[in-house]
């Protein structure tokens, strides 16, 4: 009995003195943001606090022209889709990431947005119920994509042959 209780004592000891796996709370020009549905563009950022006074500690963001504004899931599918409106048919992407919850994501409106729209009515083998789903996939870049020309097939014996 003492061993167990020793072993109780211990682990207790062990679980009160570990670090605490809680996210520190994030703050975008002092208003409390959730840092999972915030995408904010690193050029815009003029600077960021870490304060260690709360038990989780506390994140201060501060942009350069300190007002915050953003576009929303429902602006992006209007500006760059001929999506007429959003339910629950379409699966969300951002930066790779699947959005679990659509609701108050904030895209910072600095960012260039590169939209894709993949529709699922088409692929066989999947089921009757998934083929009405549309997967739209968000890239969100920094600085603007240069024109790009997209060769297909054995490329390098193509350029090999133009150059001699």
């Amino acid at each position: 009995m003492k061993f167990f209780t020793f072993l109780f004592l211990l682990l207790l000891a062990f679980s009160g003195f570990s670090q605490q796996k809680q996210a520190p709370d994030f703050y975008l020009n002092s208003v409390k943001i959730d840092i999972k549905k915030v995408y904010l563009n690193p050029k815009s950022i003029d600077s960021i606090k870490v304060e260690k006074k709360t038990d989780n500690g506390s994140v201060y963001i501060l942009n350069k022209n300190r007002k915050f504004t953003s576009i929303s899931l429902t602006d992006i599918v209007k500006k760059y889709t001929d999506i007429k409106r959003i339910d629950n048919s379409i699966l969300f992407r951002i930066k790779g990431e699947v959005i679990e919850d659509t609701t108050g994501v904030k895209i910072d409106d600095s960012y260039f947005v590169y939209v894709e729209v993949n529709d699922l009515s088409g692929v066989k083998y999947l089921n009757e119920n998934f083929r009405g789903m549309k997967i739209v996939s968000i890239e969100l870049e920094t600085s603007e994509r240069k024109p790009q020309i997209i060769l297909r097939g054995n490329e390098i014996d193509f350029l090999k042959d133009s150059v001699n």
